[in-house]
C-alpha cells in the first residue's frame, strides 16, 4: 500500500542521510524532500479512504489532536469500506475484483 511505501522510503532516506551527512546536520535533507514529495498523495489517499468508509474529508483535521486523533484516524482508517454507493459514490471495486467506473449516485 501506499503508507508501507511512504514509510520504508522515510526509513531508507534516513539511513541514507545518516551515513551520507552524518547526524549532526538537523534535518536530514533526502528524507525532508521525499516528504514534500510524498505529502499531497499522502493526504489524497487518507481522503479516498475516509471517502470509502463514507466519512468526510474533515476527519483529518483530527491529526492535529495528538495521541487522541491519531488514534481516531487510525480507527477509521482500519474500518471495512462501505459496500455498493454511498454518499461519494459507487465501490472502486467488485467482489471478483474488476473495477467499476460508473458515474456517482445522482443526488
Amino acid at each position: 500500500s501506499f503508507l508501507v511505501f511512504c514509510v520504508t522510503g522515510a526509513m531508507v532516506l534516513t539511513l541514507v542521510d545518516a551515513l551520507l551527512f552524518g547526524t549532526s546536520l538537523g534535518l536530514p535533507p533526502l528524507t525532508l524532500i521525499f516528504g514534500v514529495i510524498t505529502l499531497a498523495p499522502f493526504v489524497t489517499v487518507m481522503f479516498r479512504r475516509l471517502h470509502d468508509t463514507n466519512r468526510n474529508g474533515w476527519w483529518l483535521v483530527a491529526f492535529f489532536v495528538p495521541i487522541v486523533g491519531w488514534l481516531a484516524l487510525l480507527f477509521l482508517f482500519s474500518r471495512p469500506g462501505t459496500t455498493g454507493a454511498n454518499a461519494y459514490g459507487l465501490q472502486p471495486s467488485t467482489e471478483d475484483g474488476s473495477i467499476e467506473f460508473a458515474a456517482a449516485p445522482a443526488e
